[in-house]
């Protein structure tokens, strides 16, 4: 993976309820630009060698950090998928699935099955797992609402971080690395696994995806979290597990590695990523980069 170099603008997020008013991206080659993208506290600063605007959303608020100055350094940022990439949640997504499949008359499905149905946000999990089941999908909010009742009664009970994850996500943060998360997820349950898992605080920017109008592989969620974060484009790569991450950082125009561990449809070495690794170790050797 090729990284180049451009100062980050270090800061922390939080969740906010009002989404961006609207957004344009334009990707020309690895050339990032992002215009007319409002908030009500919106900034614009150019960063690298372009006028890329670091782009402050209404969807986290900023506050500096006492170690601002340190993190300022030029350092890789990381933009992280979630689901199959850190955490290991099938458990606790297929509970939920097959509890609502039992309730409007299907079968429950194995968890196994259900990994492979993860990926795109939970509309489309959901439309896979009634044509498994071989149900009539029901109406979209109606079926969405009852899987997210089922989900938010313990959404993390059963899910855990992959083997080495906690470490990285630590050595990344102490060496001053940018880290963010984007996640299909509903920041609901986002926010709730986070705080499970002790993770509140640690990533840099947080961007689920309700934050949105749209959702990867859109390159825009990829975009917010990586500006919100404090990074650039030419010195940042994307980790995720799945052809919706790979096709969402090449749209962003981020290079990818890809996780073996995680939820693929298929056969990883078809998904193309620029880096394939069947534990994060590769990824400690860039802390502090």
């Amino acid at each position: 993976m090729r990284l180049g170099s451009s100062p980050p603008v270090r800061a922390r997020h939080h969740r906010e309820s009002r989404p961006p008013q609207q957004s344009e991206i334009r990707h020309h080659r690895r050339n990032i630009q992002v215009s007319n993208y409002q908030a009500n506290t919106g900034i614009a600063q150019g960063v690298g060698t372009g006028e890329i605007p670091a782009v402050r959303a209404n969807i986290r608020s900023v506050r500096r950090t006492p170690n601002q100055s340190r993190r300022s350094a030029i350092r890789t940022a990381f933009v992280f998928d979630l689901d199959g990439t850190l955490i290991d949640s099938a458990p606790d997504i297929a509970d939920a699935a097959n509890r609502l499949l039992v309730e409007y008359g299907g079968t429950p499905q194995p968890i196994g099955k259900v990994m492979k149905m993860v990926g795109g946000g939970a509309p489309k999990l959901l439309e896979r797992a009634f044509a498994a089941a071989g149900l009539a999908m029901p109406p979209a909010e109606e079926v969405l609402a009852r899987f997210l009742e089922y989900y938010h009664t313990g959404p993390a009970m059963m899910t855990k971080p992959y083997p080495g994850v906690p470490h990285l996500l630590g050595a990344l943060h102490r060496a001053g690395n940018p880290i963010a998360l984007c996640t299909n997820k509903p920041g609901r349950a986002t926010d709730a696994i986070l705080t499970r898992l002790g993770w509140d605080g640690l990533f840099d920017a947080v961007v689920s995806g309700d934050d949105l109008s749209v959702k990867k592989p859109d390159p825009l969620p990829v975009l917010a979290a990586l500006f919100l974060a404090g990074g650039t484009p030419n010195r940042a790569v994307y980790v995720g597990d799945s052809h919706v991450d790979v096709q969402a950082a090449r749209n962003a125009g981020l290079p990818v590695m890809v996780l073996t561990h995680g939820y693929a449809h298929g056969p990883v070495s078809a998904l193309r990523a620029d880096a394939l690794a069947t534990t994060i170790r590769p990824l400690l050797r860039l802390a502090g980069s």
